[in-house]
């Protein structure tokens, strides 16, 4: 369920591997986006945030490339952030949880990656089996 979902029709939607991966992808990308924003001392201002149509996401050549260049950006931005970062800065991204600084908002990107392992590893396991069915 995804309840955050751009168009009613995909709230229910059942999820491609695809379509977790790109998901999460942009999740962590975002999370990485704003946390260099608060360690450079600045306020968080609305979503960072941009996802590849899951629609695209039909290959492992597409899926690998899409992870190594979502690791690049991210690894990236950490590089971007100043020597001394501003912990002191925070974001509300959700307002029933606690507000986050940069280094807590960078890891609740990372932590929402692994939320998805559990999912990823039980679409692979279905797409297996019916490989070995047909």
């Amino acid at each position: 369920k995804d309840t955050f979902a751009a168009r009613p029709e995909d709230v229910s939607l059942a999820w491609t591997l695809g379509h977790v991966i790109v998901h999460a992808t942009a999740s962590s990308e975002e999370a990485a986006a704003q946390a260099l924003t608060l360690a450079r001392g600045l306020e968080v201002d609305g979503r960072s945030r941009i996802e590849v149509p899951w629609q695209d996401a039909t290959t492992v050549a597409f899926l690998r490339t899409r992870l190594a260049e979502s690791l690049r950006m991210r690894l990236a931005m950490l590089e971007a952030w100043p020597d001394r970062p501003d912990l002191e800065v925070t974001y509300a991204y959700q307002p029933s949880r606690p507000p986050f600084n940069a280094m807590t908002r960078f890891l609740s990107g990372l932590s929402h990656d692994d939320s998805h392992l559990a999912q990823i590893r039980e679409i692979v396991r279905q797409a297996r089996a019916g490989r070995s069915a047909a």
